[in-house]
């Protein structure tokens, strides 16, 4: 009986060291900070959430030649960039208006983990729900009235409690800047 008890302990313990180290944490929030060129204002901000699962393989994602060539990647280490939940990589927005048209419409999917796919954007932040063993892949896109539309690549609902900073760029028209 004694070396039951002492056995059970031991496999209680174990299972405990196991399922503790397999997840740094289950649940967390990416957030992505969004600023402007010039310190104007960005009208009408608004984002879309596009998965890529099924669309374009993981190992397709993970190769620079791909990203350079699909999305102009200028960096010629995106591939372990992307690799690292930390981060994601900004895409040239010029190619990836091309691979977005291309791809084929979602479904009525509201919301991946309790996150919209698409939305407003309220005081130049972004709070998505976010997991540490998703290893999806997904292109926000981020829109204003009166500025680039701005893509990031990268595991967005992955990772634990990251921060992306984006920077919109030149006003589409000047004189619409306030």
């Amino acid at each position: 009986m004694r070396l039951i008890i002492i056995f059970a302990v031991f496999l209680l313990t174990f299972t405990m060291i196991v399922n503790v180290s397999a997840q740094r944490c289950p649940a967390s929030k990416r957030t992505i900070k969004i600023y402007v060129q010039n310190g104007h204002q960005a009208d009408g901000l608004s984002y879309r959430l596009i998965p890529l699962k099924g669309k374009v393989s993981n190992q397709e994602l993970l190769s620079s030649e791909f990203l350079v060539r699909t999305f102009g990647v200028s960096d010629p280490d995106c591939d372990k960039t992307i690799l690292s939940a930390d981060r994601s990589v900004e895409l040239n927005s010029n190619y990836v208006a091309k691979f977005v048209k291309d791809l084929e419409p979602e479904k009525e999917q509201i919301d991946i983990r309790g996150n919209k796919l698409s939305g407003k954007i309220k005081n130049g932040e972004l709070i998505f729900n976010a997991s540490d063993l998703n290893w999806d892949f997904y292109l926000l896109e981020i829109n204003s009235s009166n500025y680039q539309t701005t893509y990031l690549l990268g595991r967005i609902l992955g990772g634990c409690s990251d921060i992306d900073t984006v920077i919109l760029r030149w006003p589409v028209d000047s004189s619409t800047v306030k």
